[in-house]
């Protein structure tokens, strides 16, 4: 078949900074679906990426760590598929639209020597680590959104869980590293990908504004502080519609913290019926509580002892930290020299009937 994106012509050779301008100037996989799905961010870190705010990405941490499995993972694909892996990276834009991108993990073959017009599928690689969690939704919409920009008609979701603990970011890549593989294919839905298209170009609408959209997700709260980190006391706000969710808001604030009260006699409760049990089954067999032996910890002595014993030989092993609260209750005023300004406003409510 002949794909229908377009190469950009804007793509130099393997310059970061300029994939992140590339980048920027658009809409990629992972703006559409952070603003489809509401995580990281969502629209409102989308959009305040491509307006000046200053905002965090993805931790370093995990960007290196799936660049590092995106290799070995492509490698077992033709094991489990018979399809070979090529393409990777590629800077993609849509041919009718230049400013809708993509940046695949890499497309499928049937040969190990193809052209791009041999392509059957476009390849999306994730990694995990066990307990984290599993957002199907956004990982499907970057698939969605990378069928609509190449007009392939499936694509292939790898989600590689990587133990934690043999996974080492400057050492081999083993197997043994590998807990557990997952692929999953999905195939084009021209119904969401019309609703991820009237979504991209609402955002495009926003940042050639140069206006933040509103806040739609919890997860935008972290952008948000960023995007209004400046205080200016002359300034003016309008929140006579906001009422009503300002009630809400103090409503959720007590109900949050009565719900942590209950939650923990809750435990109490539980913990105190239990007993010297490690295992008991209510009657209608609903609900099976475990309460094992004490754990081991590695508590503030446990330190002392370790360093007595390590410190001496492994002085790299030594951080200095400061006791704050003893600081801020013995030198308050020195304390308060050292405070720095930061993005975080505090916000205070005040009911004025009372």
């Amino acid at each position: 078949m002949t794909l229908q994106f377009e190469k950009s012509d804007e793509r130099p050779d393997t310059n970061h900074d300029d994939w992140i301008e590339w980048r920027l100037d658009g809409i990629g996989g992972s703006d559409v679906a952070a603003a489809y799905s509401g995580l990281y961010g969502g629209a409102y870190k989308a959009v305040a990426l491509r307006i000046g705010v200053d905002v965090d990405e993805i931790p370093a941490e995990y960007a290196e760590r799936g660049k590092r499995w995106e290799g070995p993972i492509a490698d077992g694909i033709i094991a489990h598929t018979g399809l070979y892996v090529g393409g990777e990276q590629m800077w993609l834009q849509h041919a009718d639209r230049p400013r809708h991108r993509c940046t695949p993990d890499g497309f499928l073959f049937d040969t190990p020597e193809p052209t791009m017009d041999d392509a059957l599928a476009g390849l999306e690689i994730k990694t995990r680590f066990p307990h984290a969690p599993w957002p199907w939704h956004y990982w499907i919409t970057q698939c969605q959104w990378g069928m609509y920009v190449t007009g392939l008609p499936r694509w292939l979701l790898v989600i590689a869980t990587i133990d934690s603990e043999l996974d080492q970011p400057t050492g081999a890549l083993t197997a043994e590293a590998v807990a557990d593989v997952k692929y999953r294919w999905v195939y084009a839905d021209e119904l969401m990908q019309a609703n991820l298209v009237d979504l991209a170009d609402e955002l495009l609408g926003y940042v050639d504004a140069g206006r933040l959209p509103p806040p739609t997700s919890a997860d935008a709260l972290p952008y948000v502080k960023a995007a209004n980190a400046e205080a200016d006391a002359t300034a003016t706000a309008d929140i006579d519609d906001l009422a009503d969710l300002i009630s809400r808001y103090e409503e959720l604030k007590q109900a949050e913290k009565a719900a942590k009260e209950e939650r923990v006699t809750a435990e109490a409760v539980i913990r105190d019926r239990m007993g010297e049990a490690t295992e008991a089954l209510t009657s209608d067999g609903r609900w099976r509580v475990r309460c094992g032996v004490p754990v081991r910890k590695f508590t503030v002595q446990s330190e002392v002892d370790f360093l007595e014993v390590y410190g001496p030989k492994h002085p790299e092993l030594i951080i200095e930290t400061l006791n704050r609260d003893l600081a801020k209750s013995t030198m308050p005023d020195e304390y308060d020299d050292f405070r720095l300004a930061t993005r975080d406003r505090r916000l205070t409510i005040k009911n004025m009937e009372e």
